[in-house]
């Protein structure tokens, strides 16, 4: 379903991204775009609110980037608040 690549691509997500906002997984999305099957009704209006960048939509898009960033801070053992690097000469 090309509508569905066209959604992604114009908010810049990958698949993996727009596969946690719409709350499915990253193959799902994949074979939604390859045609190979259709999204339910509620993942429609999922899509549906991110293209138009409704209040849900950017409620669902800001709290996912909040998420990633929290989840990549974790991961490099860093800190949330954006502090100063551990080492001060990088």
């Amino acid at each position: 379903m090309n509508w569905i690549r066209e959604i992604r691509n114009d908010l810049l997500l990958t698949q993996a991204d727009l596969a946690a906002l719409v709350g499915v997984q990253v193959f799902t999305v994949s074979r939604w775009e390859n045609g190979h099957c259709e999204p339910h009704m509620r993942n429609i209006k999922r899509l549906r609110d991110l293209k138009n960048g409704g209040s849900v939509g950017a409620s669902i898009l800001r709290g996912a980037q909040e998420a990633l960033l929290y989840a990549q801070t974790q991961k490099q053992g860093g800190s949330v608040t954006g502090s100063a690097p551990a080492n001060p000469e990088t």
